[in-house]
């Protein structure tokens, strides 16, 4: 690993139900795509850099609008340089673009990480994400395979 920069921990609870899930990726040198939507610092991103990606041809895709909605923390920057330190930045793309656009962009096999499903810091229900991504999970049903069952994280 990388000397990362993390304000906030709150990928590590979910690093154990990752390792289970996704143990078949991490012993493979096999090319492999993962979009994730929603990267704050980028914590998740980096796991994935540092432990599923084996092989230099694997793609990491990540969408965020990075609306800082914590006062006076850039998390879009503390991102780019995590990404950096990890060594694999040109392993990474970065898009600002929302959930539905972004499923075009995920190959069949592919990965989407869906994170701050119990996220509530804006007043209009509408801007947290937890109705986008039942929507998505209900327009799309029949075409995903939830990994995780866990409301925390949808992969």
């Amino acid at each position: 690993m990388g000397n990362y920069k993390f304000t906030k921990k709150w990928f590590e609870r979910h690093i154990p139900r990752w390792e289970k899930t996704l143990d078949g990726l991490k012993k493979k040198n096999e090319k492999i795509s993962v979009l994730e939507i929603g990267v704050f610092e980028g914590r998740a991103a980096v796991w994935v850099l540092d432990e599923l990606f084996k092989n230099p041809e694997s793609k990491l895709i990540t969408i965020d609008t990075f609306k800082n909605i914590f006062v006076n923390n850039d998390y879009e920057s503390t991102f780019r340089k995590n990404i950096k330190e990890s060594g694999k930045e040109n392993q990474v793309e970065i898009i600002k673009k929302g959930i539905v656009l972004s499923w075009n962009l995920l190959k069949e096999g592919g990965i989407m990480i869906l994170d701050n499903y119990e996220w509530d810091y804006f007043e209009e229900e509408f801007n947290n994400p937890r109705i986008a991504i039942d929507s998505f999970l209900k327009i799309y049903q029949g075409r995903i395979k939830n990994l995780i069952k866990d409301v925390r994280d949808h992969v």
